[in-house]
């Protein structure tokens, strides 16, 4: 059938536009870095250094790779005293609101990201990252508490005709065949 070669297709597509908002997102913050710190070159001996977050999910590679590529000193870290120290903090994303946090609790990096966050540095979340800094989450029926950074929580667009909603993964395929994928 000609149906699952293009829900493919729309995947990958749907996979390179996030890529490449992340990189956006990412060439700011090192910009904003680099601005702080008055730092011009990217050769610069003084790189910022950016503390991305291992939490086990996420995209953790992609944005380390655009990260580096913009010239930043990339420490991955998987405990709170990894933070001290960093000119910034990422928290990426791609997964579910519940996994990442529940995640980072048996990680006990919860209280050091807040932590981190009120020190006034910046703090990029990516994603279900960003997600992760509001109350709650109406992700898959979410439980977990986020980090209340922003009071709130992430809702799903309503549909309303006219409304342009952004592929943002949350809706169901029904496979018209039986495909080894």
């Amino acid at each position: 059938s000609r149906a699952t070669p293009l829900i493919i297709k729309r995947a990958r597509a749907s996979r390179r536009n996030c890529e490449r908002r992340e990189s956006a997102h990412v060439s700011r913050l090192i910009f904003r870095l680099r601005s702080n710190l008055h730092l011009r070159d990217t050769n610069s001996i003084l790189r910022p250094v950016i503390a991305l977050l291992d939490y086990d999910s996420g995209n953790l590679r992609s944005v380390e790779k655009a990260l580096k590529k913009v010239g930043a000193d990339v420490r991955v870290i998987r405990e709170p005293k990894g933070m001290i120290g960093a000119s910034a903090v990422v928290l990426p994303g791609v997964g579910a609101f519940d996994d990442c946090l529940n995640a980072m609790q048996r990680q006990e990096l919860l209280g050091g990201v807040k932590d981190f966050i009120q020190t006034g540095k910046p703090f990029l979340g990516v994603c279900v990252g960003y997600q992760a800094l509001f109350e709650k989450s109406e992700e898959f029926n979410s439980c977990a508490a986020g980090l209340n950074i922003f009071k709130g929580k992430v809702r799903r667009f309503s549909e309303k005709p006219g409304l342009k909603i952004p592929q943002i993964g949350w809706n169901t395929i029904t496979l018209q065949c039986e495909h080894a994928l």
